[in-house]
């Protein structure tokens, strides 16, 4: 199974902070999954750079701070990892995933 995801991507434009070394980026969401996400922005870190990312779901009424760690780049963003997630946040983001998913 390498080189298989774990996880089913789902589409969904989503803005974000990355909260990298004191400074703050913006950011927006290609794709999100329980296990990570794309993030179009113009910050460009190395593979395994570890930072907070910042954003709020649809179901939370507080601000998300997440530790993630870049996976992969390419020109436009990165694709990054979720480190831990507290059990609120994990259930909001997996409700948010199932009302992304396309009726059966």
């Amino acid at each position: 199974m390498l080189g298989q995801r774990v996880h089913e991507r789902f589409p969904h434009r989503l803005p974000v902070e990355i909260v990298h070394d004191g400074q703050s980026y913006e950011g927006i969401t290609h794709n999100i999954s329980m296990g990570g996400m794309f993030i179009f922005t113009s910050l460009q870190v190395p593979f395994g750079t570890e930072f907070t990312l910042k954003t709020r779901l649809p179901e939370t009424e507080e601000d998300l701070l997440v530790p993630v760690q870049v996976r992969w780049q390419r020109s436009d963003g990165m694709g990054v990892q979720y480190l831990s997630m507290a059990p609120g946040e994990e259930f909001a983001l997996d409700r948010l995933l199932k009302s992304l998913r396309p009726p059966a």
